[in-house]
């Protein structure tokens, strides 16, 4: 099969699915009618499938032969951002029908890639030894949802050797696909923290027992972790996204809000920020006479792509659209869901530039004017399917660097909350769909 060439021929049906899906967006975990529009093309097709609940859906491609699994990702949500008519270059092809909702981080384009990926695999013959599995996943951005196709896939006894995914990236040209030899996005840990006080007036703060004057304390102390306590050669920021207390300028509030996040690359980095803020507050509230609670998230994984998996995903995808578009980018300090597959099932997770001044696709992710080109689209049609028969065909053994233990182990590890490391064991099926 010419790659390329097969992924170029299905240009008219990926812009119509992009745009559709673009017109019609839904935020994290409510993603409703965009799986029932992926199920009802699935079924057009005759593939087969199986629908997570509330985490998404997997869809199963049998080679000729058994062999090795790989699985391809798309996530499917948008984003809570009210969209601009315009992009950088003038007005959009297409925008959101529904107000205050858009894809402003190109899911859109992900799921349009991964139904034409399906459609090709479709309309082949399976000429691959082994199993190609696409997920659909609901709630990337916000709710990982991702955790209940985790679930599935033990309970299931679904064997995976290698993941594969593919991100829009509007700083690299049209066409052009980054694979970074080891770091992609960084790891995360989230909090949202109250401080508790004793309220008073601003003419005697001697009688009160003032939240903020303990918070700036709490502060100067959190910004100098990164330089007290983590290796100067391990990458980690640190900041916060609300700070709220008082109403009044002579009135001492009885609490204060802080939240925000720390992001890294070493996972013992991460684990050092958050033991590091919970000697921090107990001993600085009580100086204040002031108490702390609220909300900590475990310690999320860094997306880091495996290195042979990184050779091969080179030499193929650069086989197919050309060695001279593939290049290797700064890594992102943004969190990625792809974190846990890629330490389960080793693989790679890429960026497709989307760049092109002309049609003004250049404007950051994640803002009102966010567009891309779609012309791009069946270059990352082309590498899924690149990495899959490649990964299948080759002698790659993932197994030695696969994460050994079970979700719920990763989970423990990581300082999960009780309920996600039961809802791991089995002995819940409740699990608060938040992001940490």
């Amino acid at each position: 099969m010419d790659i390329l060439k097969e992924a170029s021929k299905y240009q008219d049906f990926l812009i119509k699915e992009r745009r559709y899906l673009h017109q019609h967006p839904e935020l994290s975990g409510l993603e409703f009618n965009t799986v029932k529009h992926v199920k009802e093309f699935l079924d057009s097709i005759h593939a087969y499938y199986e629908e997570v609940p509330d985490g998404g859906i997997l869809v199963f491609f049998k080679g000729k032969n058994p062999g090795k699994t790989v699985l391809l990702r798309a996530d499917m949500d948008a984003l809570p951002i009210p969209e601009s008519n315009c992009n950088s270059a003038g007005p959009k092809e297409c925008v959101s029908l529904n107000d205050g909702v858009s894809h402003a981080c190109g899911h859109d384009a992900h799921t349009a890639m991964l139904m034409a990926v399906a459609k090709i695999l479709s309309e082949n013959s399976c000429d691959f030894n082994g199993t190609i599995i696409l997920m659909f996943e609901r709630g990337e951005e916000n709710t990982e949802n991702i955790l209940k196709i985790f679930r599935y896939t033990e309970t299931h006894n679904i064997h995976i050797d290698s993941a594969f995914a593919v991100h829009c990236y509007n700083t690299i040209d049209t066409g052009v696909i980054a694979v970074n030899p080891s770091n992609v996005s960084a790891g995360s840990f989230t909090f949202d923290l109250f401080i508790h006080g004793h309220a008073g007036h601003g003419s005697r703060p001697d009688l009160a027992n003032s939240p903020i004057e303990c918070f700036v304390d709490v502060y100067t102390a959190l910004s100098a972790i990164r330089l007290r306590k983590i290796s100067p050669f391990s990458p980690l920021t640190f900041s916060l996204g609300c700070v709220q207390a008082g109403a009044a300028s002579n009135a001492i509030p009885d609490d204060l809000e802080f939240k925000g996040t720390a992001r890294f690359y070493g996972f013992e980095s991460g684990k050092a920020f958050k033991e590091n803020m919970i000697e921090i507050l107990d001993n600085i509230c009580p100086l204040y006479n002031c108490s702390y609670d609220g909300y900590m998230g475990g310690i999320n994984r860094a997306t880091i792509n495996n290195p042979e998996c990184v050779i091969l995903a080179k030499k193929t995808i650069g086989d197919v659209i050309g060695s001279d578009k593939i290049t290797e980018i700064e890594p992102s300090m943004g969190a990625e869901t792809m974190s846990r597959a890629l330490l389960k099932w080793p693989g790679c997770y890429v960026r497709l530039g989307t760049r092109n001044l002309a049609k003004g696709s250049d404007t950051r992710p994640h803002t009102a004017e966010f567009d891309i080109d779609e012309d791009a689209l069946k270059y990352g049609v082309a590498a899924h399917l690149a990495y899959a028969f490649a990964f299948l065909n080759s002698e790659i053994d993932t197994s030695k660097y696969a994460y050994k233990g079970s979700f719920a182990d990763m989970a423990i590890e990581e300082g999960a909350n009780q309920k996600r490391i039961d809802y791991f064991l089995g002995k819940t099926d409740e699990l608060v769909l938040l992001s940490t």
